[in-house]
């Protein structure tokens, strides 16, 4: 009791604060600013307004508040947090690879502090026990892509089991997350540019060299998909993302409402329902699909195995062809 009246003082807050990112800025060469520290009466140590500003000067992230253990902040200053239960509110993401640069922002990040030159004596490795992220948003924006805007997800809240980040590698086993999200290439649909995930699970696990997804569903309001996602590449392959890096996509279930599609490509007919498994692999540009299996409620039935080439670019050059073990097209009048 004694402690948290001591830290419910504001120039002890502030003073902890300062003592916590100096350490942390000093160690690993980043620039990390806490406002303050602050004991809750359950005993948990909560930070308020943490911002981390990246190699450029601009928001890597910004937490509005950061409750877990109390045991956290020594283990915090030692380079190797291990958080317990963890909870993030008011969470601004902005992972940005700049124009003619190989690495992003974040990836620089997690290199300093991952770095054997730094002051730390030991390698920055942080967990988590039980996270929950609440009014968050996302941005990841890549500058050399033809479409920057990669992914934006708005109004983003999440349950994960546990966090890891060691050295370059996040893994992440999602419970459950809801968010808006938008993609530069996707088309407005009924005046919207956003897409709304009722829900999304994953086992993510994020390496310079690979991101891996097993148990993949993601559910809007209308579409489901389920399945084991897995991209590979070099650090240089994301300049051209949709020739160089390579899927390999196991769909074990696909049912969705086209006017969710269409927002990725137009030219798909609105207002129908289409149910598609199959083998998903190649890069964006030129991939196959084995083992397909599609079906409409037009009664168009595909069976068998597809070619899809320049579908994202190069579209004058468009190429598809098929193997098909059952082809049925019988448009209903």
């Amino acid at each position: 009791m004694v402690v948290v009246v001591v830290f419910s003082i504001p120039s002890v807050q502030t003073s902890t604060a300062q003592y916590l990112t100096n350490s942390l800025n000093e160690d690993y060469d980043i620039n990390l600013d806490v406002k303050r520290v602050q004991i809750t009466y359950d005993g948990n140590v909560a930070l308020k307004e943490v911002l981390s500003l990246d190699h450029r000067g601009d928001t890597l992230f910004f937490i509005n508040r950061l409750e877990s253990s109390i045991l956290s902040l020594g283990n915090l200053l030692d380079g190797q947090p291990n958080l317990g239960s963890t909870s993030l509110d008011g969470v601004v993401f902005n992972l940005k690879r700049y124009k003619g640069e190989e690495d992003d922002n974040l990836q620089i990040f997690i290199e300093k502090l991952s770095d054997s030159t730094s002051t730390s004596s030991s390698k920055f490795v942080l967990t988590t026990g039980d996270l929950e992220i609440t009014n968050s948003d996302i941005k990841i924006i890549d500058e050399n892509l033809r479409y920057p805007e990669s992914f934006i997800a708005t109004n983003f809240n999440a349950t994960a089991a546990s966090l890891t980040i060691d050295g370059s590698d996040i893994i992440v086993p999602i419970e459950s997350s809801n968010f808006d999200m938008y993609n530069g290439a996707m088309t407005e649909i009924n005046g919207t540019k956003y897409l709304k995930i009722t829900d999304l699970v994953a086992d993510l696990t994020y390496t310079p060299q690979n991101i891996s997804v097993p148990n993949l569903s993601i559910k809007t309001e209308n579409s489901t998909l389920k399945g084991d996602l897995q991209l590979t590449y070099d650090r240089k392959d994301f300049v051209d993302f949709v020739n160089k890096v390579n899927w390999d996509f196991k769909i074990s279930e696909g049912d969705f409402d086209t006017n969710d599609l269409r927002r990725f490509y137009n030219e798909i007919t609105p207002n129908e329902r289409v149910t598609i498994s199959g083998d998903l692999t190649g890069v964006l540009n030129d991939f196959k699909v084995d083992n397909l299996k599609a079906q409409s409620l037009d009664e168009i039935v595909i069976e068998g195995d597809m070619h899809f080439k320049n579908l994202i670019e190069n579209e004058e050059n468009f190429f598809i062809e098929g193997d098909f073990e059952n082809l049925q097209v019988s448009k209903s009048s």
